[in-house]
C-alpha cells in the first residue's frame, strides 16, 4: 500500500501515468476499503493525483478545496439522504417545494419488480445513486425492456463514488425510479434543448448559474456561466480550456427570482451547495441537490473564480 500511495502521489512520476495507475486502482478493492476506513487519506490521493499538489487541510482557500474539507471533517448523513434521488423527493416536500418535483410513477428495488404496464407512454427509468443511468423513453410501444432492464441491472450493481472519491454516494440504497419526463414527449422530439441550470450556492445565497445546454449523447455538453442579478454571461471566469465552446446567449430564464428562491431555500443549512433546476416554458423542476460539484474537483472555473467562491464558504468547527 505504501508503495502505491507513493507512485499516486510522487512528483517525479509524469501525471499521466499516475492517473493510469489511480484509474486500475479505484477499481481495486482495497481502493474501496480505503474509501470507506479512512476518506481523508483516499481523498488526500486522489486529490493529489487529479489537481497536482497536496491539500492543505488547515488553510483551504479554494471552493474545490472547501469542499473537500466539508467532506473529510463534517458528518454528511444529510448529503447522502439528499444525494439520493429518491429520498431527496421528501426533503424538497417539507420545504414546502413539492409543486417543483417531477411526477414520480414508481419506486424499485429490482428490474423483476418493474411493471412497464403501470407506466405512462412517456418517462424517465434511473438508477437513484448514480450518473449516467437515465433512460428516456418518449414512447413506450418502441422500448426494448429486455435491453433497458439489463442497462438498469447494470447500474444498479455498479457502486458510485468509490470512483470519484465522494464517499457520500457510497453509501446510498440503491434502488430504480421512474419520473415525468421535464418536458414533455413533444418536446423531446421536436429536438430543443434542455437546458440545466446549475445554481451555485454558498452560506444560502446565489452565486451564479452553470448553465449546461445541448446535451448529445456522445458528444460534449456546453456549459456557460452566467450572473443571475441582473442576468448576463460570465465566460472570462471559465477556465481557458473552455473559452470556445459553441455558446448561445440565453435568455433570462422565466421566472428567474423564483428560481433563485428555491435554491436559496433548499441551500440554507449548507456552507456550499449546488442547487440543479429545470425550466420548460416558465415551469419550473427541481433536478437534484449536489454537495460536490463535478467531485470537488472543478476544472471549469477559472483560478479567480475558485478562490472568489471559496472565501464565500464559511467553514464549521470539525466534527468530533
Amino acid at each position: 500500500m505504501n508503495k502505491l500511495v507513493y507512485l499516486l502521489t510522487s512528483p517525479i512520476l509524469p501525471k499521466n501515468f499516475r492517473r493510469l495507475i489511480m484509474a486500475l486502482y479505484r477499481n481495486c478493492k482495497g481502493w474501496h476499503s480505503l474509501v470507506d476506513n479512512n476518506p481523508r487519506q483516499a481523498l488526500e490521493i486522489m486529490w493529489r493525483v487529479y489537481m497536482g499538489y497536496n491539500i492543505d487541510w488547515n488553510n483551504c482557500r479554494t471552493l474545490n478545496e472547501k469542499i473537500q474539507w466539508l467532506e473529510v471533517f463534517t458528518d454528511t448523513t444529510l448529503w447522502t439522504e439528499y444525494a439520493d434521488k429518491y429520498l431527496v423527493r421528501q426533503h424538497i416536500k417539507e420545504l414546502g417545494l413539492g409543486d417543483y418535483l417531477p411526477q414520480l410513477y414508481g419506486v424499485w428495488d429490482k428490474v423483476e419488480d418493474i411493471d412497464y404496464n403501470q407506466l405512462p407512454e412517456s418517462f424517465v427509468i434511473k438508477c437513484n445513486h448514480d450518473c449516467g443511468s437515465a433512460i428516456v423513453v418518449t414512447d413506450k410501444t418502441t422500448l426494448n425492456i429486455e435491453e433497458t432492464n439489463e442497462k438498469l441491472k447494470k447500474h444498479l450493481n455498479r457502486p458510485w463514488g468509490y470512483k470519484t472519491g465522494e464517499p457520500h454516494y457510497t453509501r446510498i440504497k440503491r434502488k430504480i425510479i421512474a419520473e415525468e419526463l421535464i418536458g414533455g414527449k413533444e418536446f423531446f422530439e421536436s429536438n430543443q434543448s434542455l437546458v440545466d441550470y446549475k445554481f451555485w450556492c454558498t452560506n444560502g445565497k446565489v452565486q451564479l448559474c452553470l448553465a449546461c445546454y445541448n446535451r448529445v449523447v456522445g458528444k460534449s455538453a456546453v456549459y456557460d456561466l452566467y450572473n443571475v442579478k441582473p442576468w448576463s454571461q460570465e465566460r472570462g471566469l471559465l477556465a481557458e480550456e473552455y473559452a470556445n465552446q459553441l455558446f448561445v446567449d440565453l435568455p433570462e430564464p422565466q421566472h428567474l427570482d423564483e428560481m433563485i428562491n428555491i435554491s436559496e431555500r433548499i441551500s440554507s443549512s449548507f456552507p456550499q451547495l449546488r442547487v440543479d433546476l429545470y425550466n420548460v416554458q416558465g415551469k419550473i423542476y427541481f433536478g437534484e441537490m449536489t454537495f460536490t460539484g463535478y467531485s470537488g474537483r472543478m476544472i471549469r472555473f477559472s483560478d479567480s473564480l475558485q478562490l472568489e467562491l471559496g472565501e464565500k464558504v464559511t467553514l464549521p468547527a470539525k466534527d468530533s
